[in-house]
Protein backbone atom coordinates (compact mmCIF):
# COMPACT_ATOMS: atom_id res chain seq x y z
CA UNK A 1 0.00 0.00 0.00
CA UNK A 2 1.21 3.57 -0.72
CA UNK A 3 0.38 6.37 1.36
CA UNK A 4 0.11 9.69 0.30
CA UNK A 5 0.10 12.63 2.46
CA UNK A 6 -0.80 15.83 0.39
CA UNK A 7 0.54 19.20 1.33
CA UNK A 8 -1.81 21.96 1.32
CA UNK A 9 0.41 24.87 -0.48
CA UNK A 10 4.06 25.30 -1.94
CA UNK A 11 6.15 27.76 -3.32
CA UNK A 12 8.82 27.49 -5.61
CA UNK A 13 11.04 28.93 -8.28
CA UNK A 14 9.36 29.94 -11.70
CA UNK A 15 9.94 27.33 -14.28
CA UNK A 16 11.58 24.55 -11.61
CA UNK A 17 10.27 21.18 -12.02
CA UNK A 18 7.17 20.10 -9.50
CA UNK A 19 8.19 16.64 -8.41
CA UNK A 20 5.77 14.06 -6.01
CA UNK A 21 8.50 14.12 -3.32
CA UNK A 22 7.50 18.19 -2.92
CA UNK A 23 4.18 17.98 -3.01
CA UNK A 24 3.24 15.02 -0.69
CA UNK A 25 5.30 13.06 1.65
CA UNK A 26 5.02 9.22 0.76
CA UNK A 27 5.39 5.95 2.80
CA UNK A 28 4.85 2.61 1.47
CA UNK A 29 4.69 -0.17 4.08
CA UNK A 30 5.80 -2.72 2.07
CA UNK A 31 9.56 -1.80 2.98
CA UNK A 32 10.44 -1.37 -1.07
CA UNK A 33 11.20 2.36 -0.05
CA UNK A 34 10.15 5.71 -1.72
CA UNK A 35 12.79 6.86 -4.18
CA UNK A 36 10.70 5.54 -7.49
CA UNK A 37 8.16 8.05 -6.35
CA UNK A 38 9.93 10.57 -5.57
CA UNK A 39 11.22 11.59 -8.31
CA UNK A 40 7.88 11.68 -10.38
CA UNK A 41 7.40 14.91 -12.84
CA UNK A 42 3.65 16.93 -12.46
CA UNK A 43 4.71 19.70 -13.93
CA UNK A 44 6.43 22.89 -13.98
CA UNK A 45 6.06 26.11 -12.06
CA UNK A 46 4.77 28.86 -14.49
CA UNK A 47 3.47 32.77 -13.63
CA UNK A 48 -0.04 31.46 -12.30
CA UNK A 49 -0.65 29.30 -9.51
CA UNK A 50 -0.81 25.25 -10.17
CA UNK A 51 -3.39 23.33 -9.11
CA UNK A 52 -2.63 20.13 -8.53
CA UNK A 53 -5.57 17.58 -7.16
CA UNK A 54 -5.67 14.05 -5.64
CA UNK A 55 -6.80 12.67 -9.13
CA UNK A 56 -4.04 14.09 -11.07
CA UNK A 57 -1.68 12.25 -8.11
CA UNK A 58 -3.76 9.17 -9.44
CA UNK A 59 -2.87 9.24 -12.78
CA UNK A 60 1.08 10.30 -12.48
CA UNK A 61 1.31 7.49 -9.90
CA UNK A 62 -0.65 4.82 -12.12
CA UNK A 63 -1.34 2.34 -9.80
CA UNK A 64 -4.86 0.84 -9.12
CA UNK A 65 -6.73 2.92 -6.82
CA UNK A 66 -6.72 0.30 -4.13
CA UNK A 67 -3.16 0.56 -3.50
CA UNK A 68 -2.88 3.88 -3.08
CA UNK A 69 -4.31 5.85 0.11
CA UNK A 70 -4.45 9.36 -0.37
CA UNK A 71 -4.89 11.57 3.16
CA UNK A 72 -4.13 15.17 4.01
CA UNK A 73 -5.74 17.98 1.91
CA UNK A 74 -7.70 17.15 -1.54
CA UNK A 75 -4.96 19.10 -3.82
CA UNK A 76 -1.63 21.19 -3.66
CA UNK A 77 -1.48 25.17 -4.76
CA UNK A 78 1.66 24.71 -6.43
CA UNK A 79 2.85 29.31 -6.82
CA UNK A 80 5.52 30.89 -8.32
CA UNK A 81 8.08 32.06 -5.50
CA UNK A 82 8.19 36.32 -5.61
CA UNK A 83 11.86 37.44 -6.02
CA UNK A 84 13.17 39.46 -2.99
CA UNK A 85 14.95 42.78 -3.17
CA UNK A 86 18.71 41.99 -2.63
CA UNK A 87 21.68 44.19 -1.48
CA UNK A 88 21.27 48.26 -2.29
CA UNK A 89 17.88 47.92 -3.57
CA UNK A 90 16.30 46.18 -0.42
CA UNK A 91 18.78 48.47 2.49
CA UNK A 92 16.97 51.55 0.51
CA UNK A 93 13.25 50.02 0.60
CA UNK A 94 13.82 49.38 4.37
CA UNK A 95 15.39 52.60 5.18
CA UNK A 96 12.39 54.92 3.79
CA UNK A 97 9.85 52.34 5.19
CA UNK A 98 11.89 53.01 8.29
CA UNK A 99 12.16 56.69 7.66
CA UNK A 100 8.21 57.03 7.29
CA UNK A 101 7.25 54.85 9.94
CA UNK A 102 9.35 56.60 12.03
CA UNK A 103 7.55 60.43 11.22
CA UNK A 104 4.47 59.05 11.82
CA UNK A 105 5.17 57.65 15.06
CA UNK A 106 6.92 60.95 15.79
CA UNK A 107 3.65 63.19 14.56
CA UNK A 108 0.98 60.76 16.09
CA UNK A 109 2.69 61.16 19.60
CA UNK A 110 2.78 64.83 19.37
CA UNK A 111 -0.28 65.11 18.46
CA UNK A 112 -1.25 63.49 21.43
CA UNK A 113 0.92 65.64 23.54
CA UNK A 114 -1.23 68.34 21.72
CA UNK A 115 -4.24 67.06 22.58
CA UNK A 116 -3.56 66.12 26.15
CA UNK A 117 -1.71 69.46 26.94
CA UNK A 118 1.37 67.28 28.26
CA UNK A 119 3.59 70.04 29.17
CA UNK A 120 1.26 71.07 31.44
CA UNK A 121 1.07 67.78 33.11
CA UNK A 122 5.04 67.60 32.87
CA UNK A 123 4.77 71.32 34.77
CA UNK A 124 2.80 70.18 37.09
CA UNK A 125 4.11 67.24 38.16
CA UNK A 126 7.38 69.05 38.39
CA UNK A 127 5.18 71.66 41.21
CA UNK A 128 4.61 68.46 42.91
CA UNK A 129 7.44 66.82 43.21
CA UNK A 130 10.30 69.72 43.25
CA UNK A 131 8.05 72.92 44.56
CA UNK A 132 9.82 74.77 41.18
CA UNK A 133 7.30 74.80 37.81
CA UNK A 134 10.51 74.33 35.79
CA UNK A 135 10.14 71.26 33.87
CA UNK A 136 13.29 68.82 35.37
CA UNK A 137 14.44 66.88 32.47
CA UNK A 138 14.59 63.39 34.29
CA UNK A 139 10.57 63.99 34.20
CA UNK A 140 11.11 63.78 30.21
CA UNK A 141 12.98 61.27 30.10
CA UNK A 142 11.72 59.22 32.43
CA UNK A 143 7.77 60.02 30.36
CA UNK A 144 10.07 58.70 26.85
CA UNK A 145 11.40 55.28 28.78
CA UNK A 146 7.99 54.52 29.69
CA UNK A 147 6.50 55.15 26.49
CA UNK A 148 9.28 53.17 24.93
CA UNK A 149 8.99 50.53 27.82
CA UNK A 150 4.76 50.19 27.15
CA UNK A 151 5.03 50.18 23.32
CA UNK A 152 7.39 46.98 23.61
CA UNK A 153 5.55 45.20 26.40
CA UNK A 154 2.39 45.33 24.64
CA UNK A 155 3.56 44.31 20.87
CA UNK A 156 5.07 41.25 22.51
CA UNK A 157 8.61 42.63 21.59
CA UNK A 158 10.04 41.15 25.04
CA UNK A 159 12.29 38.73 24.94
CA UNK A 160 11.42 35.75 27.16
CA UNK A 161 9.35 32.64 27.45
CA UNK A 162 6.82 31.91 25.20
CA UNK A 163 4.17 34.11 24.67
CA UNK A 164 0.27 33.62 22.97
CA UNK A 165 0.47 35.33 19.51
CA UNK A 166 -0.29 39.03 19.50
CA UNK A 167 -3.31 40.39 17.78
CA UNK A 168 -0.78 41.36 14.91
CA UNK A 169 0.30 37.78 14.38
CA UNK A 170 -3.26 36.72 14.41
CA UNK A 171 -4.01 39.61 11.79
CA UNK A 172 -1.38 38.22 9.50
CA UNK A 173 -2.55 34.41 9.68
CA UNK A 174 -5.84 35.31 8.49
CA UNK A 175 -4.79 37.26 5.82
CA UNK A 176 -2.37 34.33 4.78
CA UNK A 177 -4.89 32.07 4.72
CA UNK A 178 -7.76 34.30 3.20
CA UNK A 179 -4.72 34.87 0.21
CA UNK A 180 -3.88 30.89 -0.07
CA UNK A 181 -8.04 30.36 -0.25
CA UNK A 182 -7.66 33.12 -3.03
CA UNK A 183 -5.55 31.39 -5.35
CA UNK A 184 -6.59 28.06 -4.60
CA UNK A 185 -10.00 29.47 -5.76
CA UNK A 186 -9.13 30.90 -8.78
CA UNK A 187 -6.53 27.66 -9.69
CA UNK A 188 -9.62 25.72 -9.27
CA UNK A 189 -11.80 27.90 -11.76
CA UNK A 190 -9.16 28.05 -14.09
CA UNK A 191 -8.61 24.11 -14.09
Amino acid sequence: MLYVYVKKTLRLPEGSPVTLSQVAEIYQDDGSGTAKWDALGLGTVGKDVMLITCVDLYKAIALDANSISIVGADACCVSPEVPLAKGFQLFWKVALISLILFAGAGLTIMNYHSDVHMQGVHETLAEILTGSQLIAPWISVMYCVGVAGGVLFFSNLIPGKHRPPSIFDIEQFEMETQTENYERYNAEKGK
